[in-house]
């Protein structure tokens, strides 16, 4: 995407990308991690309440998040697109 005012071959500030593009920018400079993309748009979920999900665990047999009900854990998801 052009960018007028930037140089042609150097690098592009994120920030200003960010603003440029009118995109939420969030950034973890000491590990070089930086996410830009569009405002939820009013599609932010209502509650912090999980729903019913069953994943398959590290061997392939399902596992219900409800059996850590009470506990406190991270989930981490990941898409290419």
């Amino acid at each position: 995407m052009p960018l007028p005012g930037a140089p042609a071959d150097g690098p592009v500030d994120a920030r200003v990308l960010a603003e440029r593009l009118g995109m939420a920018l969030v950034a973890d400079e000491p590990r070089g991690l930086w996410a830009l993309g569009p405002e939820s748009g009013g599609r932010a979920l209502l509650s912090a309440q999980m729903p019913e999900l069953e994943l398959p665990d590290r061997h392939g047999r399902p596992f219900s998040l409800r059996s850590l009900r009470g506990t406190r854990f991270v989930m981490v998801a990941w898409a290419s697109w």
